[in-house]
């Protein structure tokens, strides 16, 4: 969804600069096209281990034993409908209970440090914290 939204921008944008400027046009929509939409997956391995910090922290604030922490590069579980393809999800599992965390934003990915914590409460997630 994400990327169709981009290049929806992408065609937009070119449309728009080729109305003020016909030579600049052109190529223009596939540049940003892989700009904005290719960006973001290089940028997400080497955030995950900021992520994984980030999160710890949360939980040492929140009084929670980590007991396994895990990502979810490719698939995004319970989380799917929720989040976009370049959003970095984890799975924090304590004794009593298990949090599923989204980081990034859902246009920007992880250019954005933006962690939202969801519980699963009942078989439902439900969101507990957002930074």
């Amino acid at each position: 969804m994400r990327l169709i939204l981009i290049l929806i921008v992408a065609v937009g944008l070119d449309s728009l600069v080729h109305t003020f400027s016909p030579e600049l046009g052109g190529n223009l929509p596939l540049l940003l096209f892989l700009i904005l939409g290719g960006l973001p997956y290089v940028v997400l391995p080497p955030k995950s281990r900021y992520f994984r910090r980030e999160i710890r922290s949360w939980a040492r604030r929140k009084n929670i034993e980590i007991v396994e922490l895990k990502n979810y590069y490719l698939l995004k579980g319970k989380l799917f409908w929720r989040t976009s393809d370049v959003q970095d999800i984890f799975i924090l599992k304590d004794h009593n209970a298990e949090y599923w965390i989204a980081c990034g934003s859902w246009f920007l990915g992880a250019f954005n440090n933006n962690l939202k914590v969801y519980k699963l409460i009942d078989n439902r997630l439900k969101l507990i914290s957002s930074t």
